[in-house]
């Protein structure tokens, strides 16, 4: 009887004890698990979010990036505290700087305690189209089970590539438009 009562006693303990990652975009939707958008513009976009631990105990958290693409000609860049320049080149998965020790309830980057830090995904598109996305995992040190994945998107189209004085047709338009140029 005693041990069922220990072995109960440590699970309780083990499972309480843990602590439980919640990302999170600076308007308040949450990000941990899914496919948002990245944003874009013709010249920088930041998609900044934040990072909390809504455990019961202290924790130290793996930032990593787990995949990414950018178009030719562009930057990608991903900050925790300090920025890394993704390249072509970047071996996977790349551990972004050292882990995160996050106090119980506490939330590292700009909503949180922690308000001179950064957590961004920084894009630079400088006019150039195609899809650019990052995956990034974020996990508790020594328990990769207690992990969440984010994937940011987007594929610019660019309309500046089209040239200066491009045709759009039909004029009026009820549906859709159709763009040529010389």
């Amino acid at each position: 009887m005693k041990q069922i009562i220990s072995l109960c006693l440590s699970v309780f303990l083990a499972t309480t004890l843990q602590s439980q990652i919640i990302v999170s975009d600076w308007s308040g939707k949450l990000l941990s698990g899914t496919t948002s958008v990245l944003p874009v513009s013709q010249s920088y976009e930041a998609y900044n979010f934040s990072i909390q631990n809504a455990g019961s105990n202290a924790g130290n958290f793996i930032v990593e990036v787990t995949d990414f693409n950018r178009p030719e000609n562009t930057d990608l860049q991903f900050c925790i505290g300090n920025c890394f320049n993704l390249e072509e080149t970047t071996n996977l998965p790349l551990q972004i700087g050292t882990p995160l020790s996050i106090a119980a309830g506490d939330t590292y980057g700009e909503e949180g305690n922690h308000d001179d830090e950064l957590a961004d995904v920084l894009y630079f598109p400088d006019g150039e189209v195609g899809q650019a996305f990052i995956t990034f995992r974020i996990y508790q040190q020594g328990n990769e089970a207690n992990s969440t994945t984010i994937t940011l998107d987007n594929t610019v189209t660019g309309l500046s590539k089209i040239g200066s004085s491009p045709l759009l047709y039909p004029n009026p338009a009820s549906n859709s438009v159709m763009v040529s140029s010389d």
